[in-house]
């Protein structure tokens, strides 16, 4: 079957491109908003996919550039929402990058990679193997307190999900 909108392959094509070529640090801001705003839209998913964009996404999770990364996160967590893109994310390492950007100081970030560790497959301990527990269970703990509201729930909302580390038995709550 032939894609009925090729112009939009296209475009994200360019929109790729764009990101790995410019050296205009406003323009590769721009450029990954856009991107993460496509990816929102399931139908760019295929597009996406095939383009690479999860791997391009995954290493602006580590830019220098604090906005670089906030885009590359809202665009992570916008991808994750297909399970296609959510595996290919999972195949290229990027619970340790969400990790990483839980400690961002900017609260879109970690809004962002809380959201997507939200939307990964909790009951598969295998996805969670990938990730040191007792760090996530830290940060999660941490930002659960945080005076950002929105933080506060969507870690307290990950504490009750994230499975039991192996060998532990749960904790008697004492409240």
């Amino acid at each position: 079957m032939s894609d009925p909108h090729p112009e939009r392959y296209l475009y994200l094509r360019d929109l790729l491109e764009e990101l790995q070529e410019s050296q205009q640090p406003a323009a590769r801001q721009q450029v990954l908003a856009n991107i993460a705003n496509f990816a929102y839209d399931p139908r760019n998913a295929e597009h996406l996919l095939r383009l690479g964009a999860p791997r391009l996404l995954l290493a602006r999770l580590s830019d220098p550039d604090a906005a670089l990364r906030r885009f590359a996160a809202a665009a992570v967590s916008n991808l994750c929402l297909e399970p296609r893109c959510r595996r290919a994310l999972l195949a290229g390492g990027v619970l340790p990058a969400l990790l990483l950007g839980l400690e961002e100081s900017n609260p879109q970030t970690v809004a962002a990679c809380l959201t997507t560790l939200l939307l990964l497959p909790v009951t598969d301990r295998s996805v969670w193997e990938q990730v040191d527990a007792e760090r996530l269970t830290r940060l999660t703990v941490q930002l659960s307190g945080s005076e950002d509201r929105r933080l506060a729930n969507l870690a307290a909302l990950l504490g009750r999900q994230l499975p039991e580390p192996a060998g532990t038995a749960p904790e008697q709550n004492s409240v």
